[in-house]
Protein backbone atom coordinates (compact mmCIF):
# COMPACT_ATOMS: atom_id res chain seq x y z
CA UNK A 1 0.00 0.00 0.00
CA UNK A 2 1.47 3.36 -1.00
CA UNK A 3 1.41 6.57 1.02
CA UNK A 4 -1.66 7.90 -0.76
CA UNK A 5 -3.63 4.73 -0.04
CA UNK A 6 -2.57 4.79 3.61
CA UNK A 7 -3.84 8.36 3.93
CA UNK A 8 -7.13 7.56 2.25
CA UNK A 9 -7.68 4.45 4.37
CA UNK A 10 -6.48 5.91 7.67
CA UNK A 11 -9.09 5.52 10.40
CA UNK A 12 -7.16 6.52 13.51
CA UNK A 13 -7.14 9.71 15.52
CA UNK A 14 -6.99 13.02 13.66
CA UNK A 15 -6.21 16.59 14.68
CA UNK A 16 -7.06 20.02 13.36
CA UNK A 17 -4.07 21.30 11.39
CA UNK A 18 -4.17 24.54 13.39
CA UNK A 19 -3.70 22.53 16.60
CA UNK A 20 -1.36 19.80 15.36
CA UNK A 21 1.65 21.87 14.40
CA UNK A 22 3.95 23.40 16.99
CA UNK A 23 7.10 25.43 17.06
CA UNK A 24 7.60 29.12 17.59
CA UNK A 25 7.34 30.02 13.91
CA UNK A 26 3.97 28.34 13.58
CA UNK A 27 2.70 30.00 16.75
CA UNK A 28 3.79 33.42 15.47
CA UNK A 29 2.02 32.93 12.15
CA UNK A 30 -1.10 31.51 13.77
CA UNK A 31 -1.31 34.41 16.23
CA UNK A 32 -0.86 36.91 13.41
CA UNK A 33 -3.62 35.32 11.34
CA UNK A 34 -5.96 35.37 14.34
CA UNK A 35 -5.24 39.04 15.07
CA UNK A 36 -6.04 39.89 11.46
CA UNK A 37 -9.09 37.62 11.40
CA UNK A 38 -7.49 35.85 8.46
CA UNK A 39 -7.59 32.23 7.38
CA UNK A 40 -4.38 30.23 7.28
CA UNK A 41 -3.08 27.23 5.38
CA UNK A 42 0.04 25.11 5.81
CA UNK A 43 2.54 23.85 3.27
CA UNK A 44 3.21 20.33 4.53
CA UNK A 45 5.89 17.92 3.31
CA UNK A 46 3.69 15.00 4.29
CA UNK A 47 0.22 16.16 3.31
CA UNK A 48 0.50 18.88 0.66
CA UNK A 49 -1.18 22.26 1.05
CA UNK A 50 -3.82 22.06 3.76
CA UNK A 51 -6.26 24.51 5.29
CA UNK A 52 -6.02 25.24 8.99
CA UNK A 53 -9.43 23.65 9.73
CA UNK A 54 -8.53 20.37 8.01
CA UNK A 55 -8.40 17.26 10.19
CA UNK A 56 -5.14 15.41 9.63
CA UNK A 57 -3.45 12.24 10.91
CA UNK A 58 -0.27 12.44 12.99
CA UNK A 59 2.89 12.16 10.90
CA UNK A 60 6.55 13.11 10.74
CA UNK A 61 8.00 14.30 7.44
CA UNK A 62 10.16 17.13 6.10
CA UNK A 63 12.13 18.07 3.00
CA UNK A 64 14.94 19.54 5.12
CA UNK A 65 18.17 17.66 4.25
CA UNK A 66 19.81 15.92 7.18
CA UNK A 67 16.71 15.84 9.37
CA UNK A 68 15.89 12.45 10.88
CA UNK A 69 12.48 12.46 9.17
CA UNK A 70 13.64 13.90 5.84
CA UNK A 71 12.07 12.24 2.81
CA UNK A 72 15.11 12.77 0.58
CA UNK A 73 17.03 9.60 1.63
CA UNK A 74 13.92 7.54 0.83
CA UNK A 75 14.17 8.42 -2.88
CA UNK A 76 16.65 5.83 -4.12
CA UNK A 77 17.08 6.91 -7.76
CA UNK A 78 18.43 10.41 -6.98
CA UNK A 79 15.37 11.96 -8.64
CA UNK A 80 14.23 13.85 -5.54
CA UNK A 81 13.25 17.47 -5.92
CA UNK A 82 11.10 19.61 -3.60
CA UNK A 83 8.84 20.54 -6.50
CA UNK A 84 8.36 16.94 -7.57
CA UNK A 85 7.66 15.84 -4.02
CA UNK A 86 4.97 18.50 -3.59
CA UNK A 87 3.31 17.51 -6.86
CA UNK A 88 3.21 13.93 -5.63
CA UNK A 89 1.71 15.00 -2.30
CA UNK A 90 -0.94 17.12 -3.96
CA UNK A 91 -1.89 14.15 -6.12
CA UNK A 92 -1.81 11.50 -3.39
CA UNK A 93 -3.06 13.34 -0.32
CA UNK A 94 -6.85 13.38 0.15
CA UNK A 95 -6.59 16.52 2.32
CA UNK A 96 -4.38 18.64 0.04
CA UNK A 97 -5.76 21.64 -1.84
CA UNK A 98 -4.37 23.53 -4.80
CA UNK A 99 -3.34 27.15 -4.46
CA UNK A 100 -6.19 28.04 -6.79
CA UNK A 101 -8.66 26.35 -4.43
CA UNK A 102 -7.21 28.19 -1.44
CA UNK A 103 -7.47 31.68 -2.91
CA UNK A 104 -10.61 31.28 -5.02
CA UNK A 105 -13.18 34.03 -4.43
CA UNK A 106 -10.82 36.49 -2.74
CA UNK A 107 -9.07 39.51 -4.15
CA UNK A 108 -6.78 40.89 -1.44
CA UNK A 109 -3.13 40.45 -0.54
CA UNK A 110 -1.70 36.94 -0.33
CA UNK A 111 1.09 36.81 2.24
CA UNK A 112 3.54 33.96 1.70
CA UNK A 113 5.64 33.27 4.80
CA UNK A 114 8.07 30.46 3.96
CA UNK A 115 11.70 29.40 4.12
CA UNK A 116 13.77 28.57 1.03
CA UNK A 117 13.01 24.84 0.85
CA UNK A 118 9.28 25.30 0.99
CA UNK A 119 9.34 28.17 -1.50
CA UNK A 120 11.01 25.72 -3.87
CA UNK A 121 8.25 23.22 -3.17
CA UNK A 122 5.47 25.54 -4.29
CA UNK A 123 7.43 27.92 -6.53
CA UNK A 124 5.88 26.49 -9.69
CA UNK A 125 2.39 26.83 -8.21
CA UNK A 126 3.02 30.47 -7.33
CA UNK A 127 4.64 31.31 -10.66
CA UNK A 128 1.76 29.88 -12.70
CA UNK A 129 -0.98 31.80 -10.92
CA UNK A 130 -2.83 34.28 -13.17
CA UNK A 131 -0.97 37.57 -13.57
CA UNK A 132 -3.59 39.56 -11.67
CA UNK A 133 -3.39 37.10 -8.76
CA UNK A 134 0.41 37.18 -8.64
CA UNK A 135 0.28 40.95 -8.20
CA UNK A 136 -1.30 40.26 -4.81
CA UNK A 137 1.65 38.12 -3.64
CA UNK A 138 3.91 39.37 -0.89
CA UNK A 139 6.69 36.85 -0.17
CA UNK A 140 8.13 37.19 3.34
CA UNK A 141 11.34 35.20 3.75
CA UNK A 142 15.06 35.33 4.57
CA UNK A 143 15.86 33.07 1.62
CA UNK A 144 18.49 34.47 -0.77
CA UNK A 145 17.12 35.48 -4.15
CA UNK A 146 19.39 32.87 -5.74
CA UNK A 147 17.27 30.22 -4.01
CA UNK A 148 14.00 31.65 -5.34
CA UNK A 149 12.64 31.37 -8.88
CA UNK A 150 13.62 34.49 -10.87
CA UNK A 151 10.01 35.04 -11.94
CA UNK A 152 9.06 35.44 -8.26
CA UNK A 153 11.81 37.90 -7.30
CA UNK A 154 9.62 40.96 -7.80
CA UNK A 155 7.19 39.73 -5.16
CA UNK A 156 9.83 39.24 -2.44
CA UNK A 157 9.66 41.88 0.27
CA UNK A 158 13.04 43.32 1.45
CA UNK A 159 13.35 41.56 4.81
CA UNK A 160 16.92 40.89 5.92
CA UNK A 161 19.21 40.94 8.96
CA UNK A 162 17.94 44.39 9.96
CA UNK A 163 14.93 42.60 11.47
CA UNK A 164 17.33 41.07 14.02
CA UNK A 165 18.90 44.36 15.07
CA UNK A 166 19.34 44.82 18.85
CA UNK A 167 16.79 47.63 18.53
CA UNK A 168 14.19 45.34 16.95
CA UNK A 169 11.26 43.91 18.87
CA UNK A 170 11.02 41.20 16.19
CA UNK A 171 14.34 39.46 16.92
CA UNK A 172 14.46 35.67 16.89
CA UNK A 173 16.11 32.66 15.27
CA UNK A 174 16.78 31.94 11.61
CA UNK A 175 14.22 29.13 11.63
CA UNK A 176 11.36 31.46 12.58
CA UNK A 177 12.49 34.44 10.47
CA UNK A 178 9.69 34.15 7.89
CA UNK A 179 7.02 34.19 10.59
CA UNK A 180 8.65 37.17 12.29
CA UNK A 181 8.71 39.01 8.97
CA UNK A 182 5.00 38.22 8.70
CA UNK A 183 4.45 39.70 12.15
CA UNK A 184 6.32 42.87 11.19
CA UNK A 185 4.46 43.23 7.89
CA UNK A 186 1.07 42.76 9.55
CA UNK A 187 1.79 45.07 12.49
CA UNK A 188 3.97 47.80 10.97
CA UNK A 189 3.18 47.92 7.24
CA UNK A 190 -0.42 46.86 6.70
CA UNK A 191 -1.87 49.58 8.96
CA UNK A 192 -0.24 52.19 6.70
CA UNK A 193 -2.14 53.54 3.73
CA UNK A 194 -1.87 51.79 0.40
CA UNK A 195 -1.27 48.24 -0.86
CA UNK A 196 1.02 49.26 -3.71
CA UNK A 197 3.99 46.87 -3.76
CA UNK A 198 6.59 49.57 -4.48
CA UNK A 199 5.19 51.70 -1.67
CA UNK A 200 5.21 48.78 0.77
CA UNK A 201 8.79 47.93 -0.20
CA UNK A 202 9.80 51.49 0.61
CA UNK A 203 7.85 51.41 3.88
CA UNK A 204 9.56 48.17 4.94
CA UNK A 205 13.00 49.59 4.21
CA UNK A 206 12.21 52.77 6.12
CA UNK A 207 10.92 50.78 9.09
CA UNK A 208 13.93 48.44 9.16
CA UNK A 209 16.42 51.26 8.64
CA UNK A 210 15.18 52.83 11.86
CA UNK A 211 16.39 49.71 13.68
CA UNK A 212 20.05 50.15 12.75
CA UNK A 213 22.61 52.72 13.77
CA UNK A 214 23.97 53.37 10.29
CA UNK A 215 22.51 52.98 6.78
CA UNK A 216 22.38 49.37 5.65
CA UNK A 217 23.15 48.46 2.04
CA UNK A 218 21.47 45.18 1.04
CA UNK A 219 23.88 42.63 -0.37
CA UNK A 220 23.72 41.36 -3.91
CA UNK A 221 21.83 38.05 -4.22
CA UNK A 222 25.07 36.11 -4.81
CA UNK A 223 26.49 37.41 -1.53
CA UNK A 224 23.48 36.84 0.68
CA UNK A 225 23.65 34.48 3.62
CA UNK A 226 23.26 30.77 3.05
CA UNK A 227 19.64 29.68 2.84
CA UNK A 228 17.91 27.80 5.62
CA UNK A 229 14.82 25.70 6.03
CA UNK A 230 12.37 25.15 8.83
CA UNK A 231 9.98 22.29 9.30
CA UNK A 232 6.71 24.15 9.72
CA UNK A 233 6.32 26.58 6.87
CA UNK A 234 3.23 28.67 6.39
CA UNK A 235 1.52 30.75 3.85
CA UNK A 236 -0.73 33.55 4.93
CA UNK A 237 -3.11 35.78 2.99
CA UNK A 238 -5.71 38.48 3.52
CA UNK A 239 -8.77 39.82 1.75
CA UNK A 240 -9.27 43.51 1.14
CA UNK A 241 -9.42 45.62 4.27
CA UNK A 242 -11.54 43.30 6.40
CA UNK A 243 -8.66 40.78 6.66
CA UNK A 244 -11.04 37.86 6.30
CA UNK A 245 -9.78 36.17 3.17
CA UNK A 246 -7.73 33.04 2.61
CA UNK A 247 -4.27 32.59 3.90
CA UNK A 248 -1.84 30.43 2.07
Amino acid sequence: MNGGDRLKNYSGETYLASEFYGGRGFVYAKDTAQKLNADMAVVSSGLGIIKEDTKIPPYGCTVVPGSYDSVKPMIIDNSFSPQGWMRSMQYASPVSKSLTDIIRGDNGLILVSLSAGYLRMIGQDLATLPAEVKERLRILTRAPLKDIRPDLHRFVMPYDKRLDSPLSSYRGTMSDFASRALQHFASEIMPLEGENKALQTRQINQSLDRLIEKPYKPQEPSLLDQSYDDELPLLDGLRDNDYSGPCL
